[in-house]
């Protein structure tokens, strides 16, 4: 006889986190409202970290992912940084016209997607993505660039 889990029970919907903060301190156990890793109280970790609060995961990872991920704006750089951060790895994307740096900044979203720093060359123009950005997000940018205009 199979036996019907309640996800909700074992898997945290709460974690331990500073507002404002991209990371979290620490997941809390649903069955003992600590954390997982230590058994650690709201108080506990507010010895360390004093402005840490609960919340909800999911609504703190939208609320997060908003925040980090403001529109690319794309900034002068020079032919000198272009072309060191192309040869410190293989790029992770490189298509005409720029690249994604080889080693990825951070994940973003619930997907995870990886981020990395853009770079683009126009005729004698060097660019630098303002964030951090996905592959899609780089793809879509070199579409535009490369279509001819009429």
């Amino acid at each position: 006889m199979k036996t019907q889990i309640d996800l909700l029970k074992i898997f945290p919907t709460h974690a331990f986190v500073i507002p404002g903060e991209c990371d979290v301190i620490g997941l809390i156990d649903p069955a003992t409202g600590r954390s997982c890793i230590n058994g650690h109280s709201l108080d506990d970790i507010r010895v360390r970290y004093p402005n840490a609060e609960i919340v909800e995961i999911e609504s703190w990872r939208n609320e997060r992912d908003i925040r980090t991920n403001p529109e690319i704006i794309w900034m002068e750089s020079s032919e000198e940084k272009y072309h060191a951060m192309l040869c410190i790895l293989p790029p992770r994307l490189q298509g005409e016209g720029g690249f994604l740096v080889g080693e990825r900044h951070d994940f973003f979203g619930a997907r995870g997607e990886a981020r990395y720093q853009g770079f683009l060359q126009h005729r004698d123009v060097f660019l630098m993505s303002s964030r951090p950005m996905t592959a899609t997000e780089f793809e879509k940018v070199t579409k535009i660039i490369e279509t001819p205009t009429s």
